[in-house]
C-alpha cells in the first residue's frame, strides 16, 4: 500500500517499507525547499494529485518521471554533496510539472509543451547547466534542470566550482519559471 508523506502534498511512497530513511529525508527537504520557492502548499496539492515515487534498483540511470510517477535508483541518494540529491528530485518534479500542465487532450502526445514554450522564450540565452542546454529535440531537460536551479540557486554555484565555469541561470529563464509558476497557483 501507498504511504502518504505527513506535507500538503497528495505524493505516496509505494512499497513505502522498503524506503530508507535518508532517501525519505532527501525527498521532504526537497519538497520543503519546493514549497519555499512556490509558496503555498495547497496549490500543488492540484498538480502533484496522484504521484506515486516508486524505488527501482533496475533502473539504467537515477530518475525517470512520467504523468503520474517517479521512479528514483536508490544510487540517486548517494551522490555527493549529499545535497544533490535534493536537487534531482526537484529536477523530476519539474518534469511532472511539465507533464500536467499539458492539456489533457494533448497528453498523448510525446511533446513537452511547457519546455518548448521555454525555448521560445528564453531563445538565445543558454540554459543553467551543461545537462539543461539546448536539445533542440527534446528541451525538457532544460526545463527541469531551469526549475532545479531556480529552487535551488547554490546548484549551480557548486558546479561552478567543480565542472561547469559558465552555470547560470539567465534573466529569461527565471522570469519564465515564475511566470508559469504563477498562472498555476
Amino acid at each position: 500500500m501507498a504511504h502518504k508523506l505527513d506535507f500538503p502534498f497528495p505524493i505516496h511512497f509505494v512499497d513505502w517499507p522498503t524506503w530508507p530513511e535518508h532517501v525519505v529525508m532527501h525527498i521532504a527537504q526537497a519538497l520543503t525547499r519546493w514549497v519555499k520557492a512556490f509558496p503555498p502548499a495547497s496549490c500543488w496539492a492540484r498538480v502533484f494529485a496522484g504521484l506515486r515515487l516508486h524505488l527501482h534498483s533496475d533502473l539504467p540511470h537515477g530518475a525517470l518521471a512520467r504523468r503520474d510517477a517517479i521512479r528514483f535508483h536508490p544510487r540517486l541518494f548517494q551522490q555527493r554533496p549529499a545535497w544533490l540529491a535534493q536537487v534531482a528530485v526537484v529536477h523530476e518534479l519539474a518534469h511532472v510539472w511539465a507533464f500536467r500542465a499539458k492539456p489533457r487532450a494533448l497528453a498523448w502526445l510525446p511533446i513537452d509543451v511547457l519546455a518548448w514554450r521555454l525555448v521560445w522564450f528564453a531563445w538565445r540565452e543558454p540554459g543553467p547547466t551543461r545537462y539543461g542546454r539546448r536539445r533542440w529535440l527534446q528541451p525538457s531537460e532544460e526545463w527541469a534542470e531551469t526549475v532545479a536551479a531556480y529552487v535551488y540557486p547554490e546548484y549551480l554555484d557548486h558546479l561552478r566550482r567543480t565542472s561547469e565555469p559558465e552555470a547560470w541561470l539567465g534573466p529569461k529563464h527565471r522570469t519564465f519559471v515564475q511566470r508559469v509558476y504563477q498562472t498555476m497557483c
